[in-house]
């Protein structure tokens, strides 16, 4: 009935109303709320989760203040028949809070939100962090992520362990259950990305300068680490090359350095896991043609490379450009990659001389509007064309400089803004899956990383 719809929202509504904390309160939920300082500490201890073999499923652990000096400890999952799973792999961060200044949208809000995760130890370079111990304010919230990986082989069945939470006059055991399904993810998944990075980002917000970095080599150290880093989550940096190879002996170079993370073999948590996508980054037409050669030559990096030939045109290039710009890749048969949709690609000509086109998602199934998608099935039948999806503030609002963005349209979409909800951020790929698209780019990964702990605001 209407009335029982009416106290059903009620409910619902009221449950997104935020609680005071509770003084050393500790309480468990899921990984799609954000716990800002205002979260209501949930009543249960007990974390369900369920996992397939080869993947990481995450819980939060909420700590209510006043508390100082918490810590977090984890210990064995038990399952049937005595098999483990490590404590090794479940890996602690204390979620830190980035101050957002001006709203990115009308869907998020000024305030502290939940940013950075400081690992209790390092999970590239084993060193333990600055994570715990740490206070809470009286009446706020602070929040622990924790993952737990569940490694391949693994016996089905549900699984039992501890984390401890302590800290000064209270300890508090949280209780995990995890159910572990008789299959197993691949380490490198069906769906393409290409995740863009900086030439010197990371390694200048690690270090300070190019010079601290330890110039070209410390530079690409850098760009490795952050590959593999993405590969462990199932995503790919497709910029990771630093500089393309000039000669024959610098292939010897690429390979050794950049070859683990196209052919499976780098060091990474999933095992096997590689690069869906790699950007060319040659500079002329024969070293287009060298590049084609030398990934031809390993039979696994062959359908991974594309030119990243104009982004957003008119802005990036005239679409008058794109015939031009594509003609040496196309001559080198990689496959050309402009950012545009289905209406711009076929009303200024180009629609040919694009082999992936990537519309920004809210042009695929507008505001008012209608799902585009089948409009896009006379391109790919074309032999080897591809559909992907991006999202950028023509979704979420670009707002002029630093300047929230008000209009209503750009709510609801898909985003990957520091104050947008968890669901946000997560619902590109249950996009890409209703949309039927092969893949997700994405601008930019280390943008203004330098100042990543206190200034994320631009456009």
């Amino acid at each position: 009935s209407m009335r029982s719809l009416a106290l059903a929202v009620v409910l619902a509504l009221s449950l997104l109303v935020p609680l005071p904390a509770n003084a050393q309160s500790v309480g468990v939920t899921h990984a799609l709320v954000k716990v800002r300082p205002d979260f209501a500490v949930p009543a249960s201890t007990e974390a369900r989760i369920e996992a397939a073999r080869n993947e990481v499923e995450p819980f939060q652990i909420v700590v209510g203040g006043a508390a100082t000096g918490v810590r977090a400890s984890v210990d064995t999952l038990t399952g049937p028949g005595g098999a483990t799973i490590a404590a090794s792999n479940v890996v602690l961060y204390r979620e830190g809070l980035y101050t957002v200044v001006t709203r990115s949208s009308a869907d998020g809000a000024v305030g502290a939100w939940p940013d950075p995760l400081i690992p209790d130890v390092d999970t590239y370079v084993g060193e333990t962090r600055n994570a715990f111990p740490f206070d809470v304010p009286a009446g706020e919230a602070r929040a622990i992520w924790v993952d737990v990986f569940v490694p391949p082989g693994t016996a089905p069945g549900e699984y039992r362990g501890t984390i401890a939470v302590s800290g000064a006059g209270f300890a508090r055991d949280v209780t995990v259950v995890l159910r572990v399904r008789a299959f197993d993810l691949p380490s490198t998944p069906t769906l393409r990305s290409a995740f863009g990075m900086g030439w010197d980002a990371a390694c200048r917000a690690h270090r300070g300068s190019y010079a601290a970095c330890g110039g070209d080599a410390g530079v690409e150290a850098f760009h490795v680490l952050y590959a593999r880093a993405a590969l462990d989550h199932r995503m790919s940096i497709e910029s990771v090359v630093y500089a393309p190879p000039a000669s024959a002996a610098d292939w010897t170079h690429f390979e050794a350095l950049y070859g683990p993370l196209l052919d499976g073999t780098a060091d990474t948590l999933l095992t096997g896991a590689r690069l869906t996508t790699i950007r060319m980054a040659a500079r002329d037409a024969a070293q287009m043609v060298e590049w084609r050669a030398r990934f031809d030559a390993h039979p696994e990096w062959t359908a991974l490379l594309f030119d990243y030939t104009c982004d957003e045109p008119p802005a990036g290039c005239a679409f008058s450009e794109i015939p031009t710009r594509g003609a040496g890749p196309r001559a080198a048969s990689v496959p050309v990659l402009v950012t545009t949709d289905i209406d711009e690609a076929t009303s200024n000509g180009v629609l040919d001389d694009i082999d992936v086109m990537v519309p920004v998602v809210n042009f695929m199934d507008d505001r008012g509007g209608t799902n585009r998608r089948a409009e896009y099935d006379g391109f790919l039948a074309r032999v080897g064309t591809h559909l992907w999806m991006y999202q950028s503030c023509m979704s979420h609002g670009c707002g002029d400089g630093c300047v929230e963005t008000t209009d209503p349209y750009f709510t609801g979409w898909p985003s990957y803004m520091i104050d947008a909800s968890a669901v946000q951020n997560r619902a590109m790929e249950w996009l890409s899956f209703r949309y039927d698209v092969s893949g997700e780019l994405y601008f930019e990964t280390t943008y203004d990383l330098v100042t990543a702990w206190d200034d994320q605001c631009d456009f």
